[in-house]
C-alpha cells in the first residue's frame, strides 16, 4: 500500500539500520502516539495522510528546511 520495503541489517552491524530507525521514532512520536485507531480502516486511512504530510509539507532541517517533495524539485532542476 505505501510501497514500503522490509530491510533487514547484517547481523552485528547496528549501523545499517540508523536511517530507518530514526524515521521510526519520528512516526512513533509525531503520529502513533498521538493517535488511537479505532479499527485498521482508519489506521491506514490516517496513515496515508500523515505519509503524504510528511512528504509534501513537513519541512525537514537536514533538507534545508524543505519538505522532500521541494528538496528532489530542486535537486532535479540542477541536475
Amino acid at each position: 500500500m505505501f510501497g514500503i520495503r522490509r530491510s533487514l541489517s547484517n547481523k552485528g552491524n547496528p549501523y545499517d539500520n540508523a536511517v530507518i530507525e530514526a524515521t521510526n521514532k519520528i512516526i512513533k512520536k509525531e503520529f502513533i502516539y498521538q493517535k488511537k485507531f479505532e479499527n485498521i480502516k482508519q489506521l491506514k486511512l490516517e496513515m496515508s495522510e500523515y505519509v503524504y504530510w510528511y512528504n509534501n509539507i513537513r519541512i525537514h532541517g537536514s533538507l534545508g528546511y524543505r519538505s522532500p517533495i521541494k528538496y528532489k524539485e530542486a535537486f532535479l532542476k540542477n541536475y
